[in-house]
């Protein structure tokens, strides 16, 4: 009774599949309240959506915790800190490929080439991350009908809810539809997202997967799960699309930097990140700003440039143009990001190794 001690339940997840699982909350509620003061209790578990639950006014635990973690994945710039002597174009591969889940990056080999870690760790099929993937993150999804079917159909894309609900085969899944996408987003398989100039438009709201990884899998290796893990393979199926896959990864890793910059007083004017949405009625065209800052001053617009050189003044001159041209759209500035830099250097253009220089 002298010592303090300290119990950790991990994997608690796994103890409410046995039989008789719906007590095993109950059990731990009745631990908890009659325990010794010099006894503290941790549980933890990776499936989130069990873990939420706990929380939940109907669960025997709830209001039994004094503190509340959501461990998520680390950002693009921590996760870089597992591999800092690659280049900046391999920095920016690696997170869109592997996210930042810290087990899966700490198996990045940096004796071997970013395409040599995929083929390892992601196409073989024992590789670690293609085995995690499947079994951590698929597990929950194949038994859940409705939702497996909304994950693949968003991909490496967004979805809006109609087109979801467009491309769902049976009735039943539509009109679940609603609940189903609730269910991911609590189980952080997804995330919501609309563009910060327009509110509460369920028009304007689009549904995206937060896993790189699984991401990766989705557009790869589920459509052709039977294949041989060879070069051939990646240089036929994944290395001519690679960099449009990396490009959208690219566009968070830059709203990541502009987080990092509030969270570090850096930039104290942020109000909110996201995208930029524009409906030009008078030219029929609509669209969306890569990167969108709500500032104390108005939007700024960024737009994200994947290159393999620096960015001709003639192409950021051109986008200006088009930006301007655009009716009705209320912005205070203009910037521009560039993987490879700039042909020339301005106010507010940002290169790659700025994004990781903080």
């Amino acid at each position: 009774m002298k010592e303090k001690i300290i119990l950790e339940i991990d994997e608690y997840q796994d103890l409410r599949k046995k039989s008789k699982g719906e007590l095993v909350d109950a059990y731990f509620r009745d631990f908890i309240d009659y325990a010794p003061d010099n006894i503290k209790i941790i549980i933890s578990g990776s499936a989130i959506r069990v873990m939420k639950n706990l929380l939940q006014k109907d669960n025997p635990l709830y209001k039994r915790f004094s503190l509340e973690i959501s461990l998520g994945e680390l950002n693009y710039l921590e996760a870089s800190l597992f591999y800092p002597q690659r280049s900046l174009r391999e920095k920016i591969t690696l997170y869109a490929v592997f996210g930042g889940i810290p087990m899966i990056l700490s198996m990045i080999d940096p004796h071997l080439s970013v395409e040599e870690n995929i083929r390892s760790l992601l196409l073989e099929r024992t590789g670690f991350a293609r085995s995690y993937t499947e079994d951590v993150l698929y597990a929950e999804l194949k038994n859940s009908g409705g939702a497996y079917s909304v994950i693949t159909r968003i991909g490496n894309g967004r979805k809006s809810f109609s087109q979801l609900r467009a491309c769902l085969e049976d009735e039943e899944s539509r009109n679940s539809l609603d609940y189903t996408l609730e269910q991911l987003q609590k189980s952080d398989f997804i995330e919501k997202k609309q563009p910060i100039n327009i509110k509460d438009s369920r028009r304007k709201r689009f549904y995206e997967l937060k896993s790189n990884m699984l991401r990766f899998h989705l557009s790869y290796i589920e459509k052709n799960p039977s294949t041989i893990a060879t070069p051939a393979f990646l240089e036929k199926y994944i290395m001519p699309s690679i960099n449009t896959f990396v490009s959208y990864r690219f566009e968070d890793i830059v709203r990541q930097w502009f987080l990092i910059q509030v969270e570090r007083g850096i930039r104290k004017d942020i109000i909110n990140i996201g995208t930029y949405w524009y409906d030009d009625v008078r030219a029929k065209i609509n669209g969306e700003f890569d990167v969108a800052l709500e500032t104390l001053d108005g939007y700024e617009i960024y737009e994200v440039k994947y290159l393999t050189s620096p960015m001709k003044e003639d192409l950021v001159k051109e986008e200006i143009t088009k930006i301007m041209g655009i009716e009705g759209i209320k912005i205070s500035s203009i910037g521009f990001v560039s993987s490879s830099g700039f042909e020339q250097p301005g106010e507010k253009r940002i290169t790659g190794e700025e994004l990781y220089r903080l």
